[in-house]
């Protein structure tokens, strides 16, 4: 219907045609699923969605120190000796220990003597692993609590919570078992190729790749395990299990012990640190989430996550040397390596399919964004008119946002026609058959860049002069 201008005047005519475009969107979102502990029990085995490391702490229990301290009190039995009078003694000087491992102590200002049994420190380093995510340039990513991977019952939610986060990009598994580890690499190994934009981040613990994780161009292996220096003891994190009342164990923790059992809490705390190890081998997948996410954000990501430093760790559990990279780096094991001048870096981006199509990392992810984003673009035109005005607003958009990623150095090609192509038509793309069955199909080629893996500098000598 056409407006009559006949009076001056503002008018109103609606356009019902929906614009199309091509936008990018997130590049690097990471879900993370480890064995994280809720302070509310109900989040357990759900997706939630975490902004930064403040929230984090206040959504689930957080390690400070990078591993678990335990240990177990018990009220001595009492000496039935025929000694009426035991010679005194200072509170303050240390008993020999019991048999068993344990230790003997008498709580301040009581007679009451402890055996301290079953003392344990034991690596956690989960919650570390996501602070170092932050720290090396992590974005806001999303968490799932599983306390176990022990059965596909288990695993099986975290295939069903991806549906949920429509925007993760990134998978990682969190966790000091290897074990638990590769049973959530296995969960989401269906998930990677369903054309759904996931690439995988997975830990290798020997510089082989495991074997879950096997053959996929949607995987990048990382090796070895970062090293950190291991916390002081935080008492408000030790547990400790009080059995001064036999049928009500208490547990507490050596914070709480201590305003009540000084002398208690003085040997124990003693007993514990002597077995605190200096440094923690924390897997590299947390850390170079966080890389994939600044890379992406600083440069794209057609830009390779790698000779990039990684902040926050010591040392890596082993320096690998050339000889030992070369096998490594053919079978799509990416090194995280010391260098005396430079410190740690990220020295490799290989995916799991050695071919010259999917070999490197940015490759792969260059190809799962443009199709993400292209998918989600193309939803509006579903029903639409089938024809050649739709088909050209198609191209338009996609051939916008593909110029887009040229102009930002994210294709290969001296011009935008050596770079892409995007092809729709009847007669091009599409048959009248085509047509009837309600198909529109579009092609798009990409040349993607690939990193300069090895920089050959070739010299020779001018004799002429």
């Amino acid at each position: 219907m056409s407006i009559e201008t006949i009076v001056p005047g503002v008018y109103i005519e609606e356009d019902a045609t929906p614009a199309l475009s091509v936008s990018q969107g997130a590049t690097a979102v990471p879900l993370f699923v480890g064995n994280f502990e809720p302070l509310d029990s109900t989040n357990a085995g759900k997706l939630i969605r975490i902004s930064g490391w403040l929230e984090f702490s206040q959504l689930f229990t957080v390690n400070s120190t990078g591993y678990s301290a335990s240990a177990t009190i018990t009220p001595k039995a009492a000496d039935t000796s025929d000694d009426e009078e035991d010679p005194p003694t200072d509170p303050d000087d240390e008993e020999e220990d019991p048999p068993g491992g344990g230790t003997t102590t008498r709580a301040a200002g009581s007679e009451t003597e402890y055996d301290v049994s079953d003392p344990k420190v034991t690596p956690n380093t989960t919650t570390l692993a996501l602070q170092l995510y932050f720290q090396n340039g992590g974005n806001p990513c999303y968490v799932y609590a599983l306390a176990s991977a022990t059965s596909s019952a288990e695993t099986a939610g975290i295939v069903t919570a991806l549906d949920e986060g429509d925007d993760i990009t990134l998978l990682v598994a969190l966790g000091d078992d290897g074990t638990y580890r590769n049973a959530v690499y296995g969960a989401v190994a269906s998930a990677l190729g369903q054309n759904k934009g996931y690439f995988l981040i997975a830990d290798s613990e020997d510089g082989t790749v495991p074997t879950s994780a096997q053959g996929s161009s949607h995987v990048g292996v990382y090796y070895p395990f970062l090293s950190v220096t291991a916390g002081k003891l935080n008492e408000r994190e030790v547990v400790i299990t009080d059995k001064t009342d036999s049928a009500n164990p208490v547990t507490k923790t050596l914070a709480e012990l201590r305003q009540t059992s000084p002398v208690a809490a003085n040997q124990l705390a003693s007993t514990l640190s002597a077995s605190i190890p200096t440094s923690l081998s924390i897997a590299p997948s947390a850390v170079m989430a966080g890389i994939y996410c600044k890379t992406d954000r600083e440069r794209g990501v057609w830009k390779a996550p790698a000779n990039v430093i990684v902040n926050g760790v010591s040392d890596v559990s082993v320096r690998v040397s050339d000889d030992k990279q070369g096998p490594m780096n053919e079978a799509g094991v990416n090194v995280i390596r010391y260098f005396s001048d430079r410190g740690i870096v990220v020295w490799g981006a290989r995916t799991q399919q050695n071919d010259d199509n999917w070999r490197y990392v940015p490759v792969r992810r260059l190809f799962d964004t443009a199709e993400r984003d292209i998918k989600k673009a193309m939803r509006p035109v579903v029903f639409e008119p089938n024809s050649a005005p739709t088909w050209s607003r198609v191209w338009a958009a996609i051939d916008t946002y593909l110029y887009g990623i040229w102009q930002r150095g994210g294709l290969a090609g001296n011009t935008a026609e050596e770079a892409y192509f995007v092809r729709i038509g009847k007669g091009v793309t599409m048959t009248e058959e085509d047509i009837n069955q309600g198909k529109m199909i579009v092609q798009v080629g990409m040349a993607a860049v690939r990193p300069a893996e090895f920089i050959i500098l070739q010299f020779t000598q001018n004799m002429s002069q």
